[in-house]
């Protein structure tokens, strides 16, 4: 306690020089914390996107869809979807299930026309699932029992067409018969996620079966789960509570990353060059922390040569200076979690307008707005990782200077 008392001491009488090297702590271990939380931001945003935006936690289908996804096959379809659909709303981890069918279509308005993914939804159900019903622009959303599609107001303005006007669509039902149908456009939306706004547009369900003479069958069943993006714990509960998953040997369920291969893997090489600059960042700022805190130790030799000179011990020698490294690390962790938590407000918080990104083609999922996810954990492993700076930065001068003669020590000003 005494040896620590001293230390602290050291550490008010040299103010400048502790306030330097508590300085160059803080700052990285502010590196540390806001860094893993940008990173882990970044994913979970593009994730949240992706689930929100378009495929739910997890989809229900035929085993065989996903090799044959290409040409939307209807004849690989979940039938007596409604009692599936029951089963798995029992299922504790499910929030909501909602039916989708997709199918190919050729969409115009009489004189121009182009190929598009169409998805016959229930109004209700998606809204459930998705948020495609809180971007829409202009119209409204599908309303329920009510015939209508949802087209994107990018498609809407290059084929030159509005809410209340009729659109022209030309499908192939399941049966290989061409058919054709007038629909009215409920409304247009915009999600800034260019695989959804520039090739797909909703249908009701109820006239999409009647057009592709589905009856009652639907290419998927999309579920949301009390889940973040991380789902396969809850998949295998939900198989086992769901007796048509097991019974019925045609159905798959698959989590969300299947879907999206190509974008979970572009998000992942991401994440993995970011931790890479991350880490060498970091290596960087801890050179500088470690040779500054040598630096601070090497200047009092001669002080240090003194303090053996009057009967002090190179232990003791060494349990002072881990003190006083001790004491700059507390210093530097408290007002480096500080500095987090200021940048916290602007980086959690507020975050950063996406919206100009958007039509830039990029095929990633954009929110409006991008924020850093900043936990618990991060301010523990950046105080962890500090506190082992600190240590390590005082104890490696700290032997070094303990191990020098007394008469060495006391004469190191001398050339």
């Amino acid at each position: 306690m005494e040896l620590l008392a001293i230390g602290l001491r050291n550490l008010a009488r040299n103010r400048r020089r502790t306030a330097l090297n508590a300085a160059a702590l803080a700052i990285g271990t502010a590196i540390m914390i806001v860094s893993l939380a940008w990173v882990r931001g970044y994913f979970t945003s593009f994730y949240d996107g992706i689930i929100n935006l378009d495929t739910g936690h997890a989809q229900v289908l035929h085993r065989d869809y996903l090799d044959e996804q290409r040409r939307l096959p209807l004849d690989l379809a979940v039938t007596g979807y409604g009692e599936l659909r029951g089963q798995l709303l029992q299922a504790d981890a499910v929030l909501a299930v909602s039916p989708r069918l997709q199918f190919s279509a050729r969409v115009g308005d009489g004189r121009r026309a182009t190929y598009m993914v169409g998805r016959g939804i229930d109004p209700e159900g998606e809204a459930g699932i998705t948020v495609i019903d809180e971007h829409m622009e202009a119209g409204s959303y599908l309303a329920k029992d009510e015939s209508g599609v949802l087209v994107s107001s990018r498609f809407a303005s290059r084929l030159g067409v509005s809410p209340g006007e009729e659109i022209v669509i030309d499908v192939i039902d399941r049966d290989g018969v061409p058919r054709s149908t007038r629909a009215t456009v409920s409304g247009t939306f915009r999600l800034g996620y260019p695989a959804i706004d520039e090739q797909v547009f909703y249908m009701d369900l109820a006239s999409a079966q009647r057009l592709l003479r589905m009856d009652d069958a639907v290419t998927h069943l999309v579920l949301r789960l009390d889940a973040g993006a991380r789902v396969e714990p809850l998949l295998e509960t939900v198989r086992e509570r769901v007796p048509a998953l097991t019974n019925r040997e045609e159905l798959a369920l698959r989590e969300w990353r299947v879907f999206v291969g190509a974008i979970v893997s572009a998000v992942e090489a991401d994440i993995a060059g970011f931790s890479i600059i991350i880490a060498v960042l970091y290596l960087l700022v801890i050179i500088g922390i470690l040779n500054s805190m040598s630096m601070a130790v090497h200047e009092r030799t001669k002080e240090l040569g003194t303090l053996r000179a009057i009967g002090m011990t190179r232990r003791q020698v060494r349990r002072l200076l881990l003190a006083e490294g001790a004491g700059i690390a507390l210093l530097g962790i408290v007002a480096g979690a500080a500095l987090s938590a200021l940048s916290s407000i602007y980086f959690g918080g507020i975050g950063f307008d996406l919206t100009a990104l958007e039509g830039t083609g990029l095929p990633i999922p954009f929110a409006e707005r991008f924020t850093a996810d900043f936990r618990i954990a991060d301010y523990l492993l950046g105080a962890g990782i500090g506190l082992v700076t600190a240590i390590v930065g005082t104890m490696l001068p700290a032997r070094r200077a303990a191990r020098l003669p007394v008469a060495a020590a006391l004469g190191s000003h001398l050339e």
